[in-house]
This record gives structure tokens, sequence and C-alpha cells, in this order.
């Protein structure tokens, strides 16, 4: 096995995704004095920030904040994972769905359109225009 692999892979996961931004956010919030600008940290800066650990708290603060702000439970975490994770609303499916590819492809169709309409809620009530997709069957 060569350990070359992000020269082969470069790419982050949606799970590798969600890390990274985790932690730039903890950056962001915390502002270490080793990063440079804490506001637009460098790779290298997010990578250090996970090997010593994101609290996870900076995501539960990150969810309670956007329940107080009015979202449900299930806008919060959608919102947390299209707008911070940078999930696209497939990604969000299979996260919801725990596998990662597959399934049915109508109860996906569904879902991906219901995740559309928790996104579409949650922007109405953070008053925030986003751009989202058309739902399967919509145009």
């Amino acid at each position: 096995m060569d350990p070359k692999v992000w020269g082969r892979r470069t790419y982050a996961g949606k799970s590798a995704r969600e890390v990274l931004n985790d932690a730039s956010r903890a950056i962001a919030q915390t502002r270490p004095d080793h990063v440079d600008d804490p506001g637009d940290p460098t790779l290298s800066d997010v990578i250090e920030k996970v090997n010593r650990g994101v609290d996870p708290a900076v995501k539960g603060s990150l969810l309670a904040d956007l329940m107080d702000r009015g979202l449900n439970f299930r806008e919060a975490v959608c919102w947390y994972w299209y707008r911070h994770a940078q999930f696209d609303v497939t990604e969000i499916h299979f996260a919801m769905e725990s596998y990662d590819q597959g399934g049915d492809p109508g109860r996906r169709a569904d879902h991906v359109g219901e995740i559309i309409d928790t996104l579409r809620s949650a922007a109405s009530t953070l008053y925030v225009d986003v751009d989202l997709p058309d739902a399967p069957g919509e145009q």
C-alpha cells in the first residue's frame, strides 16, 4: 500500500468537509495567535486544528444559535450541513439515511424534495436568500 493517498485523491468527502469546516469555524471563533488570518485560515491551519481537536460544543453552539433564531431541529441540522458543511442536497439525504450511495431512486427523489423544502423554510425563517436547486419533478 502506498501511503501517498492524498496525492491521488485530492478531494475531501462529505465527512472530511464537515470536520474541516467545523475546525475552520472554531478557528474563526477562537482566533488563535498562530493563525495569520482566522477569518480565512489555510488548509494547514485547519488540519492543525483538527489534530489538536475540535470542541464538539462549537457545532452544538451553532445548532443552538440556529434554533434560538427560530429553526426547528431538522431545519437547523439541514441548514448546518448545507451552509456550513457545504453538503449538496443529495449528500444531506445520504447523511440522513446513513449510507453513501444507492437506495430506492423514488425514495431519494422524495427525500431530496423534502430536504429542499426544509432548507427553503429555514432560509425564510432566517431571512436569508439562498440558491437552492429545484426539487425533483419541479421545473
